[in-house]
């Protein structure tokens, strides 16, 4: 704990001009910290429009999920994002509004390759590598069913492999494939459904207040 605090205080130890600060771990590609160090990913529209409407500043703190519940829990980050685990966190944190995100398998419709990935074996599976795929990744790296992980760049590059039946499947989410429901060539499985909520500190000054506040901009 003494290592996640030294390091908190690097991360908050930064000019007091904003008030509000919101924080954030690794939820590739909701939101993520890229190779500069900005925050990145599909929410990202979505919140900057929130931090609009705030009526003052609002920092952006990229942590590991340790450092982020570590933050919750002491009030160095006011308000953030969290997935069911984090969302469950009630002793550190208030729940407010959710977004739900949708992970989906797609496969080329005329190959025979199975689509239950946690039951058939040795699947060539395309995963693009900067995703964890709330925590697909992890579960299907370490299953025993004998799987081959594709680490592609791209959703293009995992369709592509697809086509070319280099492997059997590729996990995507919802929004990135929409565009290929109205085609033959894929189809999509649903293999999880997952709610994304803002969350806010228990301990961040006026927390019900800013809890309210966020509940009212986001409706």
């Amino acid at each position: 704990m003494r290592k996640i605090a030294i390091v908190l205080a690097i991360f908050f130890s930064s000019p007091a001009s904003a008030k509000v600060i919101f924080g954030y771990p690794d939820f590739s590609p909701t939101i993520f910290k890229d190779d500069s160090g900005k925050m990145a990913g599909r929410m990202v529209p979505k919140l900057k429009k929130l931090f609009w409407k705030f009526d003052q500043p609002v920092k952006t703190v990229g942590l590991s999920t340790t450092q982020y519940v570590a933050a919750l829990a002491d009030g160095s980050i006011h308000f953030g994002l969290g997935n069911h685990e984090i969302a469950a966190m009630k002793k550190i944190t208030y729940l407010g509004k959710s977004t739900t995100m949708i992970s989906r398998i797609v496969v080329l419709s005329d190959s025979k390759a199975p689509t239950k990935i946690y039951k058939d074996k040795k699947l060539r599976l395309a995963l693009i590598d900067s995703y964890n795929y709330m925590g697909h990744r992890r579960k299907l790296s370490t299953s025993k069913l004998g799987h081959s992980i594709v680490n592609v760049r791209s959703k293009s590059q995992g369709i592509a492999l697809l086509e070319s039946k280099k492997v059997d499947a590729f996990l995507a989410y919802e929004e990135e494939v929409s565009y290929l429901k109205d085609t033959n060539k894929f189809s999509q499985v649903t293999i999880k459904e997952s709610t994304i909520h803002y969350v806010v500190s228990k301990k961040a000054p006026n927390a019900k207040a800013l809890l309210e506040t966020i509940n009212r901009l986001t409706q």
